[in-house]
This record gives structure tokens, sequence and C-alpha cells, in this order.
């Protein structure tokens, strides 16, 4: 089994500073440019199921991934779903930063109702199961179409690294993991967005 992650394109609350989590985000003309972009690269991939967030960003970015794969599924599905931020969603960074130079870190990031890593990584594990008791005996191809939080959580647990280990993604970057016969992934792609260079 073939796993590519990609992230949904830029937002316009992501160019305005503006924590996001669940919130379903809108892309922006820059984003909706990276999702195409995106599509194109993929476009000679051999993908067997797309799975998307269920948030319209990144349901947005699937659906231009999936013009050029129009006859395999898109599987929409909340566990993909950004980390929820609970009363820190809608506000702007900067409302949090206070005298706090050195910014605000979604690894250290707290507060009322605010999903954990640890709840974050739960969430992961329980989403790549269900792959692997589905998919995972098979000599498929699937993409997730999701967000930087979960993402970084979903790589965390192919490559039982820490959390924090794991850098923040790009919109639209592409990571490629490859199941080995050992039942062990291997990383051959991180984080790669190349093609947002081209013209």
């Amino acid at each position: 089994m073939k796993i590519i992650i990609t992230r949904h394109g830029e937002t316009e609350e992501n160019k305005a500073g503006i924590i996001q989590g669940q919130l379903p985000g809108s892309l922006s003309a820059e984003g909706i440019m990276q999702a195409k972009k995106v599509a194109l690269r993929l476009k000679n991939e051999k993908i067997d199921y797309i799975y998307s967030s269920d948030l319209t960003r990144a349901h947005n970015t699937a659906l231009e991934i999936r013009k050029y794969h129009q006859n395999i599924p898109l599987i929409l599905s909340e566990d993909l779903r950004e980390r929820y931020f609970g009363e820190l969603q809608g506000r702007y960074f900067v409302e949090l930063q206070g005298k706090n130079e050195k910014g605000i870190s979604f690894n250290t990031i707290s507060g009322n109702n605010i999903e954990t890593n640890e709840n974050l990584l739960e969430r992961a594990k329980i989403f790549l199961d269900k792959i692997d008791k589905k998919y995972g005996d098979k000599n498929l191809t699937i993409l997730f179409v999701g967000h930087n939080g979960i993402n970084r959580a979903i790589i965390s647990k192919l490559l039982n690294k820490d959390f924090k280990q794991i850098e923040n993604l790009q919109n639209t970057n592409i990571s490629i993991f490859e199941k080995g016969d050992n039942g062990n992934f291997k990383m051959s792609l991180f984080n790669c967005a190349k093609h947002l260079e081209d013209s």
C-alpha cells in the first residue's frame, strides 16, 4: 500500500492570520491556483481512493485533484479534520501573542476545549487503523487531503516519530509513504511543493 498525503491550498484565513481549526475555510485565489498545480502534479499518479477532510478548504482541494481521476471514489472523512481549537477558532494569532516575541506554537498552544496533541495523535491512529484494515494487504495507492495538524499527526504515526519532530507542512505539499513487507512504512518524499515553483 502506498499513501500520498497533501494539505489544502492557502485560505483567506491563512492570509489573514486567523486560527481556523475546524472552521470550513475558503481557498484564496492563490490557494485555488495551488490546488490546480498539485492536481496537475498528481495527474499521472495511480490513485485508487481519495480520502479528504470534509472541511471546505480540503474538500475543494480534493475536487481539483479528482478532475484528473474522475472514476475513483472521493470519500469525505471527519477523521481528517484539522485539530479542534475550541474557543480560539476564528481568532487572530496576533491577539494571542501578546508580549511573547517568539509568538505561539501549535505544539504548545493550550486552552479550554482545545484538542490536545495526544488526542490528535489518537485520532490519526484510529484513522490509519481503519485504512490499514481495509486496504493494508492490497497493492493500492490512497491519497489523503487534510490539514497541517492532522497530516503531521498521521506522518508521526506512520514513521513512529514524535509529533513535535514533524515540521509544519506547506500548502499542497506532497509526502509519500510505502508499506514494506515488514508492515512498516518508509518515506520516499516529504513536504515537497516544487510544483508551486513552476510558472
